[in-house]
């Protein structure tokens, strides 16, 4: 029984895995956001896998901002190589202009620079039209840092221009400029429309209005389509509010005609008009429209309503999040990190004015510092003390000290008495380092259990090794030096005269060391006479010539 119920659970896992995933192409909680990566390269969570490149005309977080500047009409200078899609490639200006041939609504741009370095000088200037002769001055700009070289500006004029210029004020090495367009909202969200219509080749549903295919092939089933009524409607509904500018709609291949006319309607949470587009119905034949507006705010859901049939091959929605004070990113989940926590962030990027907060870095200042350094603008070193000068990257605390030292920052040394990685050790013994516990012979070793190194103690061995060797040299050559000097076999000649024969001589040989005799006699001697030039514990013969000694001893009950 218990082994069904692992196997029911194993499949059940299994079958929600495989629908939960996401298809090729596709990521998000709802699989809601498309791939732009370059080569469609992207991982579950929409992060380019092998570089950081977005396909042509995306950029920023995730690649899901729409670039107009590699849309442009013309760019000045032409052979300006900022809208090449290659951060690596630069060119060095001092001032940039794009055109387009209809207006768009600038929110937010991006410089990628050569070299680190500031844009505090530069100045943004837009024009409404071709025929407008006064260039308006984007004054409240905002500029959020991701780095050294890239910089996010704000423009918060809202404006429709067909032309931007940026003067660097100086000749500047550009590398990159992206400029936004929005991000499609529309994608994937609920939908409805008033009827559906149907053929042999299946339903063409509303959610086909927004599935990320803009063909205008109806054959290809990927358009929505209602059946024939007075009065036709579609719907998307926005899973949260947006702040929207601009809409693209894709109308079908053929019958173009029966677009024509039809009104587009934008609206709040309490059914308020935000914005409102009629068609003029000029031209009957238009394949794409493109609808700019002032920045309907908080919109959310888009009514597009028409007569007889009613046919949408894809419907774009462009603006961003309208998220709450203090979080940003696409899913307005992420909390703002600034310096100042009391600043809203930029909604797109996470960027803050103020900078990150201390310890963060990067793009969202979602990026801790790198592990030697902390701080405002991780600009400040961790201590040496740090092992690996590894610290915190908020306030610089190691997390964990060199031998011989500790504290939150490293900065004592141990007191008297312990030494160890962390002052661990209780070492009263003078050969033991304070530092670093190292003691001679290995004292500490012994008496604390540390285990070394084989080279360690290859090396101490060695050492050791070569000092005794020294020392039991030393020993040998001065013990030989003393048996040397003590032991020196001197010969002694002694003539012994009995006192009734006064002839008779006896001769004994005398080894300093011992004392052995070499003969003996019973004899009474009354007197002994030695030869002294050779013995020269007795008298030096090197300053008395030989000659012979008379002794008077008594010889009562001795022998020799």
């Amino acid at each position: 029984m218990a082994s069904r119920l692992f196997i029911f659970i194993l499949l059940y896992c299994c079958h929600y895995a495989i629908t939960e995933a996401c298809t090729e192409g596709w990521f998000g909680p709802s699989c809601q956001y498309k791939c732009h990566c370059l080569n469609n390269d992207c991982d579950s969570d929409g992060r380019c896998v092998d570089s950081e490149t977005c396909e042509p005309g995306w950029f920023g977080p995730l690649c899901q901002y729409y670039d107009l500047a590699q849309r442009t009409s013309s760019v000045a200078p032409s052979c300006s190589q900022t809208t090449d899609n290659n951060d690596k490639t630069c060119s060095s200006l001092q001032t940039l202009e794009f055109n387009w041939s209809i207006g768009y609504q600038f929110t937010w741009f991006r410089i990628v620079l050569a070299q680190p370095g500031s844009l505090d000088k530069l100045v943004v200037s837009l024009k409404e039209s071709s025929r407008s002769l006064a260039n308006i001055t984007c004054s409240d700009q905002g500029q959020y840092k991701v780095n050294e070289k890239i910089t996010d500006i704000v423009c918060n004029i809202r404006v429709t221009a067909t032309r931007i210029t940026f003067d660097f004020q100086s000749i500047t090495t550009v590398c990159s400029v992206y400029i936004s367009g929005g991000r499609n909202v529309a994608l994937k969200q609920a939908t409805v429309q008033s009827s559906d219509y149907s053929d042999l080749r299946g339903v063409y549903l509303s959610s086909k209005a927004v599935d990320g295919n803009n063909s205008g092939n109806i054959l290809e089933l990927s358009c929505s389509h209602t059946q024939s009524e007075s009065f036709n409607f579609w719907k998307v509904f926005f899973n949260r509010p947006y702040d929207i500018n601009r809409y693209v709609i894709y109308n079908r291949d053929n019958l173009r005609e029966r677009l024509s006319g039809f009104v587009l309607v934008t609206r709040d949470s309490v059914n308020r008009s935000l914005f409102t587009f009629t068609d003029p119905a000029v031209n009957m034949d238009v394949g794409v429209y493109n609808i700019t507006s002032k920045t309907s705010v908080a919109a959310t859901y888009t009514q597009i309503s028409g007569t007889t049939f009613l046919t949408l091959c894809e419907v774009e929605i462009y603006g961003d999040n309208h998220c709450s004070q203090i979080y940003f990113g696409l899913e307005c989940n992420m909390n703002c990190n600034c310096m100042n926590p009391t600043e809203k962030c930029f909604v797109a990027t996470g960027g803050c004015r103020s900078g990150c907060a201390a310890g963060y870095q990067g793009e969202g200042c979602l990026q801790e510092c790198g592990a030697t350094t902390y701080g405002i603008n991780c600009s400040l070193r961790c201590s040496i003390n740090c092992l690996r000068q590894q610290c915190h990257h908020i306030n610089g605390s190691c997390e964990e000290c060199v031998a011989g030292r500790e504290g939150a920052f490293c900065e004592e040394g141990c007191v008297s008495g312990l030494y160890g990685d962390t002052c661990q050790y209780n070492e009263t013994d003078l050969w033991c380092n304070k530092f670093n516990g190292t003691c001679v012979y290995g004292l500490g070793d012994v008496l604390h259990g540390n285990v070394r190194s084989n080279d360690d103690r290859l090396a101490e061995g060695i050492g050791i090794g070569i000092g005794i060797m020294c020392v039991v040299f030393l020993v040998v050559a001065v013990a030989m030096f003393i048996i040397r000097r003590c032991v020196t076999t001197t010969n002694l000649t002694v003539e012994i005269r009995p006192r009734e024969q006064q002839s008779e001589t006896t001769q004994y040989s005398h080894t300093e060391n011992s004392g052995a005799q070499a003969g003996q006699s019973s004899h009474q001697y009354d007197e002994i006479i030695l030869d002294t030039g050779a013995y020269d514990h007795i008298t030096p013969h090197n300053t008395m010539p030989s000659h012979y000694e008379r002794v008077d001893i008594n010889t009562e009950n001795s022998h020799i």
